[in-house]
């Protein structure tokens, strides 16, 4: 058809040229022997925080309740040292719990996730303190004599009855008895399949946590793309209350938690050296401590990286994962920000493009991919308004007779559109500055692409005859520029005819935000034969290897 000649042809009429630009010429036999250089003493691994039910800036997963599975039983405790470490308080044999703030609620054990609400139902917050004990199984049996529960209080357990809705009917039931009223950010701790109260804990000075009694994993659901599923995490889990809601944060070692990521953000079939590069980028991401200030270092979104637990957990890249153990990227002695991409097509995009900060080792590095992630989109005027009054960054524009131009590009080299003007034919404008705003504006793939046209118009022959052709061409800032209808022909526009669009044909390579590392980049090179440790100093300029420390 006539529109993929043309688009062939605008690819590498406008494209083209840009991929031959972007190639590098590596250097020869001393490449291969380049590496960052290792520092450091003995690794001692470190464990990392994630929070899984969070509250951030950009997203909240906190929840009402949790439900925990393990098929060994649990390890009741605390976390100390800012959360990373575990003490064991007791153990239970229950496999299936649900934790929630302690406040009246009711429990739905049809669902598949225990979900509680909050309201009256089936578990009161208040209850009758019978007995105090200095340790859980004597609490334990003391309760089970009299059909209540043990509630973890400073300085030891305590026995308790009758959880009741109110204080009132507590209190009622009392016999003068005292009456516990819910703890500030107390927990209650019940088991599933029954819904009776197995424990509280209302120890403000300890951080309740739990974890699988034998080491292994515990299922924990987690909302991903809007559905909720259950995974399984390995490490500890320390649960807080605020608003009525629970917030989690998983701990584990960082080179388990390397092994949950990796997978997730290359997939199964990435060379091995890729894979040992993006092995030292996930180990390095939690040691700037992102969410430090949250009591976490990465939550488990695209925010930071995508951790689901043992989710494809594989034994190849695990194997990977262990020849680069302990390692990071450094700059000055200390983490980089190791952001990374799939595809930037011809050249990375710096960080000024990106985000306005100007990164010393983010800047733009020019290397022609051996696969890039080419795309395209194309639109009639009717189609592209439509498009465009689909996306809220451009609400303001009111007239379909649009046209879009690129202005500024990234000013260290590489083709991300940095500023990207949108006008409608009542004069309406919408200008969208920084690649990465662009590429969110728009939804593409990669803010790296260039705008054709094709329009049908009438023009006039050397003998003065009109005929009508197909003409098509690149939208500058200068406007309409043709490259195919004229040029090595006699054709001219008639008097008074300026070029316009009857379709838009936008060009892209790339795909993400092209800071950093690229994925096809990275395979690109170790195609030629350069290891994991050329790899990233070649995208990350003046960066060394050191290792991971617990801070």
């Amino acid at each position: 058809m006539r529109s993929f000649d043309l688009k062939s042809r605008l690819i590498s009429a406008v494209l083209a040229i840009v991929f031959c630009a972007g190639a590098v010429m590596l250097p020869a036999e001393n490449a291969k022997s380049v590496s960052a250089k290792e520092n450091g003493s003995q690794y001692v691994e470190p464990n990392v925080r994630v929070g899984l039910y969070t509250k951030t800036s950009l997203i909240n997963t906190r929840r009402f309740s949790s439900l925990n599975v393990s098929q060994n039983g649990f390890d009741i405790g605390y976390a100390t040292n800012a959360s990373r470490e575990f003490n064991k308080l007791f153990s239970i044999s229950n496999t299936s719990v649900v934790i929630l703030p302690q406040v009246n609620a009711s429990i739905d054990l049809s669902s598949s996730d225990k979900d509680c609400s909050a309201g009256n139902g089936s578990i009161g917050a208040y209850s009758v303190i019978v007995g105090k004990h200095s340790s859980y199984d004597a609490a334990k049996a003391s309760a089970k004599s009299v059909g209540g529960f043990v509630a973890v209080v400073s300085g030891g357990y305590e026995v308790r009855v009758n959880p009741s809705q109110s204080y009132d009917a507590a209190k009622a039931a009392s016999n003068g008895r005292p009456v516990a009223s819910p703890a500030s950010g107390g927990i209650t701790v019940v088991d599933s399949s029954t819904g009776k109260i197995l424990f509280t804990f209302e120890d403000a000075s300890r951080p309740f946590a739990l974890r699988d009694k034998n080491g292994g994993t515990v299922k924990i659901p987690v909302t991903r793309n809007s559905k909720t599923s259950r995974y399984a995490y390995f490490g500890f889990f320390t649960y807080s209350v605020s608003d009525n809601k629970l917030s989690m944060v998983n701990t584990l070692p960082l080179e388990t938690y390397v092994k949950c990521v990796i997978t997730n953000e290359i997939g199964y079939s990435a060379s091995d050296e890729t894979v040992k590069v993006f092995s030292v980028l996930v180990r390095t991401f939690p040691q700037n401590r992102k969410h430090g200030s949250l009591g976490f270092d990465v939550c488990q979104t695209t925010c930071c990286q995508a951790y689901y637990g043992s989710y494809r957990f594989d034994e190849r890249n695990n194997k990977l994962v262990d020849a680069t153990r302990g390692l990071i990227c450094t700059i000055n002695g200390k983490p980089t920000r190791t952001v990374y991409h799939v595809s930037s097509g011809n050249a990375t995009c710096s960080s000024v493009a990106a985000w306005g900060g100007n990164v010393s080792y983010l800047t733009s590095v020019q290397l022609e991919e051996k696969k890039p992630y080419v795309w395209d989109h194309e639109y009639t005027k009717e189609e592209f308004y439509k498009f465009i009054k689909s996306r809220d960054a451009f609400s303001k524009l009111k007239d379909s007779d649009l046209t879009m131009k690129i202005t500024a590009t990234d000013p260290h080299g590489s083709d991300y559109i940095t500023r990207l003007v949108v006008t409608d034919g009542k004069g309406n404008s919408v200008e969208i500055k920084s690649s990465e705003k662009v590429r969110m504006a728009c939804g593409y793939q990669s803010a790296n692409f260039k705008i054709g046209y094709v329009s049908e118009m009438k023009v006039l022959t050397s003998d003065g005859t009109v005929e009508t052709k197909q003409v098509s061409g690149v939208m500058t800032e200068n406007g309409y520029e043709a490259i195919e209808g004229f040029g090595d022909t006699d054709y001219k526009l008639p008097s008074g005819a300026s070029l316009s669009a009857d379709k838009l044909i936008v060009n892209g390579q790339g795909r993400g935000h092209g800071v950093g590392i690229s994925k096809q980049g990275s395979e690109t090179l170790a195609s030629q034969g350069y290891n994991f440790k050329y790899i990233l100093s070649f995208f990350y300029k003046g960066t060394e290897l050191g290792y991971a420390t617990q801070k």
